[in-house]
C-alpha cells in the first residue's frame, strides 16, 4: 500500500473518531465530559496493521467510556 494513502486512510479514522467522540460528548445528560487517554506512538501509521491497531484501541476506549456512562 502506498504510504501517503495509509497516512490518508489514518487521518480519515481519525477524523472520524474525533467526531463520533464528540457526538458522544453532546449525549451526556449530567454534562460530565469522560476522557480515555489513547496511546499510539509505539505504533506505524503508515502501515495497514498499525491503522487498525489504532483503530481497535479507539474502539476499545469508546466502548469504555460508554460503560462508565452506564453505571
Amino acid at each position: 500500500m502506498d504510504q501517503s494513502k495509509s497516512a490518508a486512510g489514518a487521518a480519515a479514522l481519525l477524523l472520524a473518531c474525533v467526531f463520533a467522540v464528540s457526538s458522544a460528548f453532546a449525549d451526556a445528560p449530567d454534562g460530565v465530559v469522560r476522557i480515555e487517554d489513547i496511546k499510539f506512538q509505539d505504533l506505524n501509521l503508515a502501515t495497514t496493521a498499525g491503522v487498525d491497531a489504532l483503530y481497535k484501541r479507539i474502539h476499545a476506549a469508546a466502548l469504555r467510556v460508554d460503560l462508565d456512562e452506564v453505571q
